[in-house]
Protein backbone atom coordinates (compact mmCIF):
# COMPACT_ATOMS: atom_id res chain seq x y z
CA UNK A 1 0.00 0.00 0.00
CA UNK A 2 1.23 3.24 -0.96
CA UNK A 3 1.99 6.26 1.49
CA UNK A 4 -1.10 7.83 -0.28
CA UNK A 5 -3.66 4.78 0.28
CA UNK A 6 -2.25 4.37 3.75
CA UNK A 7 -3.13 8.80 4.41
CA UNK A 8 -6.22 8.04 2.61
CA UNK A 9 -7.59 5.55 5.05
CA UNK A 10 -6.43 7.35 8.04
CA UNK A 11 -8.05 10.21 6.76
CA UNK A 12 -11.68 7.89 6.29
CA UNK A 13 -11.14 6.66 9.67
CA UNK A 14 -11.03 9.85 11.53
CA UNK A 15 -13.58 11.78 8.98
CA UNK A 16 -15.73 8.43 9.94
CA UNK A 17 -15.95 8.55 13.61
CA UNK A 18 -16.08 12.79 13.37
CA UNK A 19 -19.08 12.08 10.56
CA UNK A 20 -20.32 8.93 9.57
CA UNK A 21 -22.15 9.99 6.50
CA UNK A 22 -19.12 12.90 5.88
CA UNK A 23 -16.78 9.68 5.13
CA UNK A 24 -19.49 7.40 3.16
CA UNK A 25 -19.46 10.72 0.88
CA UNK A 26 -15.78 10.71 0.63
CA UNK A 27 -15.38 7.13 0.44
CA UNK A 28 -18.02 7.55 -2.60
CA UNK A 29 -15.84 10.86 -3.80
CA UNK A 30 -12.29 8.99 -3.48
CA UNK A 31 -13.47 5.67 -5.91
CA UNK A 32 -14.66 8.27 -8.66
CA UNK A 33 -10.25 8.29 -9.89
CA UNK A 34 -10.60 4.53 -10.34
CA UNK A 35 -14.00 4.60 -12.08
CA UNK A 36 -12.89 6.72 -14.64
CA UNK A 37 -9.94 5.25 -15.04
CA UNK A 38 -11.96 1.90 -16.12
CA UNK A 39 -14.32 3.94 -17.75
CA UNK A 40 -11.04 5.16 -19.89
CA UNK A 41 -10.04 1.87 -20.68
CA UNK A 42 -13.41 0.49 -21.29
CA UNK A 43 -13.90 3.22 -24.43
CA UNK A 44 -10.39 2.98 -25.70
CA UNK A 45 -11.00 -0.88 -26.01
CA UNK A 46 -14.78 -0.09 -27.32
CA UNK A 47 -12.93 2.54 -30.07
CA UNK A 48 -10.64 -0.09 -30.92
CA UNK A 49 -13.26 -2.80 -31.42
CA UNK A 50 -15.28 0.11 -33.20
CA UNK A 51 -11.77 0.55 -35.65
CA UNK A 52 -12.07 -3.02 -36.37
CA UNK A 53 -15.89 -3.15 -37.14
CA UNK A 54 -15.27 -0.15 -39.63
CA UNK A 55 -12.26 -1.97 -41.25
CA UNK A 56 -14.54 -5.04 -41.50
CA UNK A 57 -17.51 -2.65 -42.83
CA UNK A 58 -14.93 -1.77 -45.72
CA UNK A 59 -13.83 -5.01 -46.69
CA UNK A 60 -17.34 -6.59 -47.16
CA UNK A 61 -18.49 -3.54 -49.13
CA UNK A 62 -15.57 -3.89 -51.41
CA UNK A 63 -16.63 -7.58 -51.45
CA UNK A 64 -20.65 -6.63 -52.15
CA UNK A 65 -18.97 -4.26 -55.09
CA UNK A 66 -16.92 -7.03 -56.52
CA UNK A 67 -19.29 -9.53 -56.41
CA UNK A 68 -22.12 -6.92 -57.93
CA UNK A 69 -19.42 -6.47 -60.49
CA UNK A 70 -19.08 -10.58 -61.22
CA UNK A 71 -23.03 -10.87 -61.17
CA UNK A 72 -23.57 -7.79 -64.09
CA UNK A 73 -20.92 -9.95 -66.13
CA UNK A 74 -22.16 -13.21 -65.84
CA UNK A 75 -25.56 -11.69 -66.51
CA UNK A 76 -24.03 -10.14 -69.83
CA UNK A 77 -22.12 -13.49 -70.81
CA UNK A 78 -25.53 -15.37 -70.04
CA UNK A 79 -27.20 -12.76 -72.73
CA UNK A 80 -24.55 -13.51 -75.07
CA UNK A 81 -24.71 -17.20 -74.51
CA UNK A 82 -28.48 -17.17 -75.01
CA UNK A 83 -28.49 -14.81 -77.80
CA UNK A 84 -26.51 -17.95 -79.88
CA UNK A 85 -28.46 -20.18 -78.62
CA UNK A 86 -31.84 -18.74 -80.00
CA UNK A 87 -30.25 -17.83 -83.89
Amino acid sequence: MSAFEILKVALLKIVGRISPSAAHHLKAFSRQPEETEALRHRVERLERELGDLRGLVETLNRDLDESRRLNLRAAEVMDVAFGQLTK
